[in-house]
């Protein structure tokens, strides 16, 4: 899978709130899963793409709003 396609699918799992892309740290864990890549990847592609990961599992950062 290409960065750019990893990409479109993890931009395809976020929620906007007030132009903010999110994404929840559970469905980031999952999404690595179904997509075969490291927590790692998920992160540095968020990352790059500006998507947040909220509700952090560990309770360390994020918005408890949902994502």
């Amino acid at each position: 899978m290409t960065e750019d396609e990893l990409a479109d699918q993890i931009l395809k799992q976020t929620k906007q709130n007030h132009g903010r892309k999110k994404i929840s740290c559970r469905r980031a864990h999952l999404l690595a899963e179904e997509l075969a890549v490291s927590v790692k990847t998920i992160g540095r592609v968020c990352h790059q793409e500006g998507i947040k990961i909220v509700n952090c599992q560990l309770g360390c950062f994020g918005d408890k709003t949902g994502a």
